[in-house]
């Protein structure tokens, strides 16, 4: 999204931001529901379909890339 844009996620989406430019970047999250849905973190994290990037789920659990490239093979 160009600067200042808004998205907003559908309820129980499950995303990942990714600054993709060379500078430092500002992020705003909110999350309001009455009634939010739930999703397991670890099957829409290791076991998405397309998959995240392995360097962007690394860098989040901040963990070595051979490590998540393992733990997303068990969730095929």
């Amino acid at each position: 999204l160009p600067p200042g844009e808004a998205f907003v996620f559908p309820q129980a989406l499950t995303h990942f931001q990714r600054n993709v430019g060379k500078g430092p970047a500002f992020d705003i999250a909110a999350l309001n529901s009455k009634n939010p849905g739930t999703q397991l973190l670890l099957n829409a994290v290791l076991g998405s379909n397309p998959k995240i990037p392995v360097e962007v789920v690394a860098k989040a659990l901040q963990a070595d890339n051979n490590v998540v490239t393992q733990l997303q093979s068990k969730f095929k």
